[in-house]
């Protein structure tokens, strides 16, 4: 789900916008898109990567390049800012994701992080009793059995085979993901930057007496 703010001319949490400029041109609107899509970016790029340091899958990077605005003709000049990448809304805010019918697969290695289970061809479905389902890759591993009961890579006895698991992917029914609200600008920071972008273009066009 991609997140958006709207901003109008007569924004409750930011008077000043009106009192800066009464007409609310379509011209200064189209500079608040532009101005609160930059404040975004600003704002976007220093979010820092997975928690876990696992290779990025460059989510923030896709959310900046999202960033786009639509200025609407409605009675009140309306200008929407929105950013699109999906996931995006559900980062911002958390909540729970539910599977419908399917199992959720969460990732619990670095290798699947930012990839589908079925981008693997290797996968083997793993039941622990008390532990949950899981997702796993396995290969088996050559040994020797010791005189004194014990396997050895190197030993010369009786050769046996032991299965070694990898787990990928935790399966669940559902996920309560918490939310990183601070990880996007706060609606009140979009307003006052676009009050403060009306006011540097009603200052432009009172100091040259023309269009801003």
């Amino acid at each position: 789900m991609s997140y958006s703010h709207t901003i109008t001319k007569t924004d409750n949490a930011t008077p000043a916008v009106t009192r800066l400029l009464g007409l609310g041109r379509p011209s200064d609107m189209e500079a608040v898109g532009r101005s609160g899509v930059r404040f975004t970016q600003q704002h976007l790029r220093k979010n820092p990567s997975n928690q876990r340091g696992w290779p990025s899958t460059g989510f923030w990077g896709q959310s900046v390049r999202s960033g786009n605005f639509v200025v609407l003709p409605l009675a009140q000049p309306t200008v929407v800012i929105t950013f699109g990448p999906v996931g995006l809304a559900q980062h911002i805010f958390g909540g729970k994701i539910r599977s419908r019918g399917k199992k959720l697969t969460i990732p619990v290695a670095a290798e699947a992080y930012g990839k589908r289970a079925r981008e693997f061809s290797d996968l083997k479905l793993v039941v622990i009793p008390g532990k949950g389902t899981w997702l796993a890759k396995s290969n088996f591993q050559t040994l020797a059995r010791t005189k004194r009961g014990g396997v050895s890579r190197r030993g010369r006895g009786e050769k046996i085979e032991r299965e070694q698991l990898k787990f990928m992917y935790r399966l669940v029914d559902e996920v309560d993901q918490p939310g990183h609200r601070e990880r996007f600008p706060k609606f009140e920071d979009i307003a006052a930057n676009a009050a403060e972008t009306l006011a540097a273009r009603a200052d432009r066009l009172f100091k040259d007496g023309g269009a801003a």
